[in-house]
């Protein structure tokens, strides 16, 4: 996929009083969040980057559906030089039912 085009969910929930985490592709496939973290800022996690490097996501709340935030790849392979960085807007959708299998 082109730097800047396609596009992916986030699904967040809290098990046990932890939240959790897991980045949704558009084919469904997903990858869990590490480190994820709740501040009184908001959500801080990572995820290991395919080429190299792992992505750094820090969001906040600013509405009662929404957040937004900022990403950077931390340790980026050599072609990826400077880093990449970006922002993001998050929108909450309503959750789609899962299909028996």
């Amino acid at each position: 996929m082109p730097l800047g085009q396609g596009e992916i969910a986030f699904r967040f929930s809290v098990v046990d009083g932890a939240y959790r985490g897991a980045t949704v592709h558009t084919d469904g496939g997903s990858v869990p969040h590490r480190q994820l973290t709740a501040t009184a800022g908001g959500l801080l996690w990572e995820q290991p980057n395919s080429g190299g490097g792992t992505w750094v996501y820090t969001v906040r709340l600013v509405g009662p559906d929404s957040m937004i935030g900022t990403l950077v790849l931390r340790d980026p392979p050599p072609n990826l030089t400077p880093a990449p960085t970006g922002t993001l807007v998050l929108v909450r959708q309503q959750v789609s039912p899962r299909r028996e299998r």
